[in-house]
């Protein structure tokens, strides 16, 4: 068994909120129990969905009993994660929106990660793209926002000039860490770069391991996809809290990177 950097068994739990993605739900629950670091707990969070995704999850949770699943009204998706976040009882917790997916190694290359570097909060690593159907795309804009992070040495600046962490799902948390920053905000485009700004605000590092360990979905109703002014407005109020902070002494820049 994986063991962290104190030699105790690293404990994974796995947070997924769900929203009406019946047709992926269950693509992303194997993903999961399919892990080479298998987690101790994956709570799903049912955010309300029309379809049969709550069924589907339910259909999980009877056959495994790691899986937990619990449905609430509709309040978006940082609400539904916060509320797996209360739940969670692993030392670290990691993040799976219900239309990604994991590779087999991710959560044991990302504990490893954590175990090697004190320092960090979160670890992030490179993804893959698929579409609706699982086939393999490209994203020109995310291999953009790449190049800019390799030049960049601040890491709240090249987050801020384009998020290449891309998603929730690239989230691989020290649990402790939510005592000191927080949860995430209610903002409905922009709340993993919040939570990642006030991560390096708060001296965590961000840790990036460059093997590609999620799969990314794109398609039509990706959140982001909804409304770019309302996207944009959000970024700006990211970037004005992070300036504002600047200004006033409580951040210095210069965040180092670890890999």
């Amino acid at each position: 068994m994986f063991k962290n950097r104190k030699g105790r068994p690293a404990t994974v739990s796995v947070v997924i909120p769900l929203y009406n993605h019946a047709s992926y739900i269950g693509e992303a629950l194997r993903s999961v129990l399919q892990q080479t670091l298998p987690p101790i707990e994956i709570i799903v969070v049912d955010d309300g969905s029309q379809d049969d995704s709550l069924a589907i999850a339910r259909s999980f949770a009877a056959q495994d009993p790691r899986v937990i699943v619990w449905s609430q009204p509709n309040q978006d998706a940082p609400q539904a994660i916060n509320a797996g976040l209360h739940r969670a009882t692993g030392e670290y917790v990691a993040i799976l929106n219900s239309d990604d997916a994991y590779l087999p190694a991710r959560l044991e290359r990302c504990a490893d990660a954590m175990a090697r570097d004190p320092g960090a909060g979160c670890v992030a690593t490179d993804l893959s793209f698929m579409d609706e159907s699982g086939a393999e795309q490209q994203s020109a804009w995310h291999r953009e926002a790449l190049r800019f992070r390799a030049r960049e040495p601040d890491a709240a600046l090249a987050l801020v000039n384009a998020n290449f962490v891309m998603t929730t799902s690239n989230f691989f948390l020290r649990r402790c860490v939510l005592r000191e920053v927080g949860h995430f905000s209610r903002l409905r485009y922009a709340h993993d770069l919040d939570f990642l700004i006030r991560l390096l605000l708060a001296g965590h590092r961000l840790a990036m391991l460059d093997e590609p360990l999620v799969r990314y979905r794109l398609h039509p109703t990706n959140t982001i996809k909804e409304r770019h002014d309302r996207v944009r407005t959000e970024w700006a109020a990211v970037a004005a809290f992070l300036a504002h902070k600047a200004a006033r002494g409580m951040y210095a820049g210069g965040t180092p990177w670890d890999a």
